[in-house]
């Protein structure tokens, strides 16, 4: 009997979600080759592919089972009129158990739709991710082609008596630098394809040719007091309340069952009051979390705006100061620094535009299940 409790109890605790697999996607046999996705047809695949949501069917399969045991166990427990020789088998007697495994099923249904939303996103923050690296690779190849011009028509200035052997070396040196930004350029470009295709649960071996371009645009979000009010009606904060309400019914039996000076009523009674403690504690950094999120979204929106002036006046400043140096007015060194400050500026744009696109799909997924 106590083995049959200890595994009722066990399968109550699974958690799980259902998985619906899409349809007409190509399998992981079916792609001969290579494969070109827009991100629509990237996520599509994922949910079609992805191992986290295959894991989360079996997971919902067990919890299934689970309902159906404990109400069969519960029935074949009041049948033999079982008296209530513990704590479980009151539980189990009364119905707890199998209203319990009811809400954990619900949970689980819950779970599929966060879990579905939040591979949603992360499919799509590494498709813009990568498509992100691309744009960086191929600022640097223009940055590098440009190094190289001037590297050339040093050496046309330095065979001519213009300039000094060391100048030109520092052109050179300059274009040697730009190449290798170009190469450290595509090994993140390699790296975030690799980051996709895990993501998607895509053959690594086959080619993923990616279909689309990232632009930056502003995007609208709600003030965190809206955010808050939205998160009240979503899976997270509802999955919090479900397990508040199986703590506290499981006391409420407990409160009956025991004498105030038993060891199980303060066993129950400390469990009660941590899952309490726990569901404001959960519920405090839900609030805090969307607090902080929309925070440091306004922060990045004024890093962007800051970024993307300096930009504009760098690369003013930094054709003005390579015709100041071909006059003679400053030196080489002085026109690199402008050059590589330009170039940081614009990769600092770049990732700082892709980091507010990613926060506001993560803060929107706090309050919204869609």
């Amino acid at each position: 009997m106590k083995k049959q409790i200890a595994l009722i109890l066990a399968a109550l605790l699974l958690q799980g979600t259902v998985v619906s697999f899409a349809e007409e996607v190509p399998t992981q046999q079916e792609i001969l080759s290579s494969v070109t996705m827009t991100v629509e047809e990237a996520t599509e695949y994922a949910l079609a592919h992805s191992l986290l949501l295959a894991a989360a069917n079996a997971k919902y399969t067990a919890a299934r089972y689970s309902k159906t045991d404990a109400a069969h166990t519960e029935e074949a427990y009041r049948e033999a009129e079982m008296v209530a020789s513990s704590i479980d088998i009151g539980l189990i007697t009364t119905g707890y158990y199998y209203r319990t495994a009811v809400r954990q099923t619900e949970i689980a249904k819950r779970n599929f739709q966060t879990q579905t939303n939040a591979l949603k996103i992360q499919v799509q923050n590494d498709f813009y991710t990568y498509l992100n690296k691309k744009n960086k690779t191929a600022l640097a190849e223009q940055n590098l082609l440009s190094a190289q011009e001037k590297a050339s028509y040093a050496k046309a200035r330095l065979e001519n008596g213009m300039i000094t052997q060391n100048d030109c070396l520092r052109f050179e040196l300059a274009a040697v630098a730009a190449q290798n930004a170009v190469n450290a350029a595509k090994r993140q470009e390699e790296i975030a394809l690799r980051t996709l295709k895990d993501t998607m649960n895509f053959p690594q071996e086959k080619e993923l040719l990616v279909n689309g371009t990232f632009v930056y645009t502003e995007q609208e979000y709600k003030t965190p007091e809206e955010a808050i009010t939205l998160s009240r009606t979503q899976n997270t904060y509802l999955n919090l309340c479900d397990a508040k309400i199986i703590a506290e019914e499981r006391w409420k039996f407990a409160e009956e069952y025991y004498f105030t000076g038993q060891p199980g009523y303060t066993i129950e009674k400390m469990n009660y009051e941590a899952s309490e403690a726990e569901f404001l504690q959960n519920v405090q950094k839900l609030d805090t979390g969307i607090y902080t999120t929309y925070h440091n979204l306004m922060s990045a929106k004024e890093n962007i705006d800051y970024l993307r002036q300096n930009v504009e006046l760098l690369k003013v400043d930094t054709e003005a100061t390579y015709l100041r140096y071909e006059m003679g007015m400053l030196t080489a060194n002085d026109y690199f620094d402008a050059q590589q400050r330009l170039f940081s500026m614009q990769n600092d744009l770049m990732d700082a535009e892709l980091a507010y696109y990613i926060g506001v799909r993560n803060y929107s997924a706090m309050y919204s299940e869609s």
